[in-house]
């Protein structure tokens, strides 16, 4: 009969792959994150050790793959779904040593492009709008969870006959209406003066925490002053020759 004395509590060290970004404790991916386990026992069974682990607040199933020698131990596991992940694990051995309990640091799986589109008075139209209101308030408009705030860029360039002016480039911008994940972003208003009047492209541009980046454009007219044409290929290739 073989007889095991041991009074010696495991002890452990987690890696995690590198993130693509972090913001505070918690890390960002924009992909899997690989989890990788060293675990210090001399009578160690897989079976002992134990996660809590969450992934938006359902249960998810953790299940490393071991190996190692005699005293030393490593479990490799890849998280791949989804989601915003917390949890802890837990081991104690035969014997009853207990391992301090491990907890996951906050991190967050993210493959999903923000949400973006592009609008001018509260509205987006791809038919080329004309607008002759007192205010014209470019917005770009953005929906996503894990949104970067800082990132969020927008401008808009005017083009008048054989020129291209850039009226704001990356002006600053003021958050405004919020709804869930939505957030809408102001740019400052085309002022009313009779050098406004143009065609303009509007571009709105955004990254969330883990990297993924996205954008929007559209077209509009301001024609406070007078009437602006946009003209079709076939007329722009009459007027050139």
């Amino acid at each position: 009969k073989r007889v095991v004395v041991d009074n010696i509590s495991p002890t452990c060290t987690v890696d995690f792959s590198n993130p693509d970004n972090t913001d505070g404790e918690a890390r960002y991916y924009a992909g899997d994150a690989n989890m990788t386990i060293h675990i210090t026992e001399a009578n160690f069974y897989p079976g002992d050790v134990h996660f809590n682990v969450t992934c938006d607040g359902a249960p998810y199933a953790v299940s490393p793959s071991w190996g190692g020698d005699t005293d030393h131990h490593t479990g490799t596991f890849t998280f791949t779904q989804e989601g915003k992940y917390e949890g802890t694990m837990t081991y104690t051995d035969k014997s009853g040593n207990v391992m301090a309990t491990y907890t996951i640091q906050t991190f967050v799986i993210d493959r999903t492009k923000p949400e973006i589109h592009v609008e001018v008075n509260n509205e987006h139209d791809d038919n080329i709008p004309a607008y002759t209101e007192k205010d014209i308030i470019p917005s770009v408009v953005v929906s996503d969870k894990y949104l970067d705030g800082s990132s969020v860029q927008g401008e808009y360039t005017r083009y008048v006959w054989n020129k291209k002016d850039v009226i704001a480039t990356k002006p600053k911008l003021e958050t405004g209406a919020q709804s869930g994940e939505q957030t809408k972003f102001d740019l400052q208003k085309i002022g009313e003066t009779q050098d406004n009047d143009g065609i303009y492209q509007l571009t709105g541009r955004a990254r969330d925490k883990a990297g993924n980046s996205n954008e929007a454009s559209m077209t509009f007219i301001v024609s406070r002053y007078g009437s602006v044409y946009v003209l079709g290929d076939y007329f722009k290739s009459v007027v050139n020759d």
